[in-house]
This record gives C-alpha cells, sequence and structure tokens, in this order.
C-alpha cells in the first residue's frame, strides 16, 4: 500500500459513505488507525460512526473548529491511517492544513463527506478536497422522486440554516430532475 495517499469519498445522503469507511477500516490489517467524526455529528451514537443502515465502528470525537486536533492526536501517538467521516462539518482551512501534514507523514487519509447542502452550494471542506485528493470515489443513492441514480441530498423542511443534523427523517436523496419537487428550498 503506498503511503501518504488521500483518498475521498464523495455523494448525497445515504449513498453509502460511512458503509465504505467503516469496511475500509476492516481491511486495514496493520498499523495504528485514527478514526474521527465531527463534534457536530449527534445523530446516532457519540463516540461511535455509525451507517444510516446501522454498521458502527468506534470514532474518536473532535472539534471540527479546531485547527490543531488531528496534529494533538498524531504529536501524542502517531498513526499509518486516518479515517475521518463527515469531512463537510470541516472548513477547508481548518482540515486541510492538517492533512497536508499528515500526508507528508505518510498517514494515508480516507475522508468522506457529501460535496453540496440541501440548496446545491458547496458544502465545507468537500468540494475543496476533491481537487486535493489522490483518489476520488464517487457513490450514489436511490432517488426517492424516481428511483434513479441520486446524487443530491434534499432537505424536506423550509429552514435557511445550512447545518442541521439529521437523517431520513429530515433528509433525502434525489437525482437533478427530481431536486426542485422534492427540495423545500
Amino acid at each position: 500500500m503506498t503511503k501518504g495517499v488521500l483518498t475521498l469519498v464523495v455523494g448525497p445522503m445515504f449513498a453509502g459513505k460511512t458503509t465504505y469507511l467503516i469496511n475500509q477500516i476492516k481491511k486495514l490489517k496493520t498499523g495504528r488507525v485514527l478514526v474521527v467524526k465531527p463534534k457536530i455529528d449527534t445523530r446516532y451514537f457519540k463516540n461511535k460512526l455509525v451507517s444510516h443502515d446501522r454498521q458502527t465502528n468506534a470514532a474518536v470525537i473532535v472539534d471540527q473548529a479546531d485547527h490543531q486536533a488531528l496534529l494533538s492526536f498524531y504529536k501524542d501517538q502517531p498513526f499509518e491511517h486516518l479515517v475521518i467521516d463527515e469531512v463537510n462539518f470541516w472548513q477547508p482551512q481548518i482540515i486541510w492544513p492538517q492533512f497536508a501534514y499528515l500526508l507528508s507523514r505518510k498517514v494515508n487519509v480516507w475522508a468522506a463527506g457529501t460535496e453540496y447542502d440541501f440548496r446545491l452550494v458547496d458544502f465545507g471542506a468537500t468540494k475543496f478536497l476533491v481537487g486535493k485528493a489522490d483518489k476520488v470515489i464517487r457513490l450514489f443513492a436511490v432517488c426517492e422522486g424516481c428511483g434513479g441514480q441520486a446524487d443530491l441530498s434534499y432537505r424536506k423542511f423550509r429552514s435557511n440554516k445550512q447545518v442541521i443534523v439529521g437523517g431520513g427523517d429530515l433528509y433525502g436523496a434525489c437525482c437533478r430532475s427530481c431536486f426542485a419537487k422534492l427540495s423545500q428550498v
């Protein structure tokens, strides 16, 4: 395995991004692995990655506003692999310098997130990281409107606030054709 590679997993909600990360963790047989989720993600269990299909993996909670959080973990106990979910909750200027440092130290990074919010606006660091990643894996969900391939997330209620953490009760996945009729923008 090549060292110091950034693999980014992108797609709408319900596409299987967290499941992909959990499966990747199971494949990492050697080296210390740090699994991280943002403090803001309060769905399901606090200290676990949890997929919508209820697969789990233990995770460390990190304040997504902390410019040194990942580096502090690395300096305390170096790891060879970083797996980070919901990278869309980090801002590029906070997460990228930490990723760049870790990648330069030959740490492999797997990060997952949605590229766009419910208004189709770039969401957090994900879109920025697409341009920095060594490998981008695009996952798709099933469109709740037509049953086709979904590449977008939509909100099922009206609110102008960009970040409202939730699951299937608040959000859905859809294709571009069905976005306008399903979205509550």
